[in-house]
């Protein structure tokens, strides 16, 4: 058990009976590890800490906070923009891929840093170092075939520097580091695995846009 607060956001979407992303909320918002007041895309500190993640859902939207550490949390609340759709836009949003994710507590789930099965796009994915070791990438299998230059000995060519950094869709900052494809999703049709070099990973959550269940 944790021997300190860990607040856990989870989001269902659509009345579905297992909620589309459920992970520890620091990495929700690992673009705010380290310094918080820089530019990023992503997350936001002005009152409050936040995400500028679009979630679309046609029948409802649930937000869950759970406390899974052992100590009290205090003073945290939940607040959520929503863009009520219309007419011929209420039928895209209903027809949109949805936000899904796939979060892995360290050391569990062997070497896999991200998979899905199904048809999507990968968007982002943050993870943290285990023992102070960053795990190198590798392969990248996408609808069953090896990718070409993704194998790398550290998460340098993942992020797009080395070091401590923070830039508006990646970032370095302790051990925690993150990168968001925002501008270029990595694309597939029937599966993705991305997957370490590290015997066993710290934490880390992939998000996806995908197909409707």
């Amino acid at each position: 058990m944790s021997h300190a607060p860990q607040s856990w956001l989870a989001v269902t979407v659509d009345g579905e009976s297992e909620p589309a992303v459920s992970a520890p909320v620091r990495f929700w918002l690992a673009g705010l590890t380290g310094p918080k007041n820089y530019y990023n895309l992503v997350n936001f500190s002005r009152n409050g800490l936040g995400l500028t993640q679009a979630m679309p859902f046609g029948n409802g939207i649930t937000f869950s906070l759970r406390n899974a550490g052992d100590q009290p949390i205090k003073n945290i609340a939940v607040e959520v923009c929503v863009e009520p759709a219309e007419g011929d836009r209420a039928k895209e949003v209903a027809a949109m891929m949805r936000l899904r994710g796939a979060f892995l507590p360290a050391g569990e789930g062997g070497r896999s840093l991200a998979h899905y099965a199904g048809a999507g796009r990968l968007i982002a994915i943050a993870c943290e170092s285990l023992g102070g070791n960053e795990t190198g990438i590798a392969e990248m299998v996408i609808d069953g075939a090896v990718q070409d230059g993704w194998a790398a000995p550290n998460l340098d060519l993942l992020l797009g520097q080395s070091g401590d950094f923070q830039t508006t869709l990646s970032g370095r900052a302790g051990s925690m580091a993150w990168r968001y494809f925002w501008l270029a999703p990595v694309g597939f049709s029937q599966s993705l695995d991305l997957t370490g070099t590290a015997e066993s990973l710290g934490g880390r959550l992939a998000l996806f846009y995908a197909k409707q269940r």
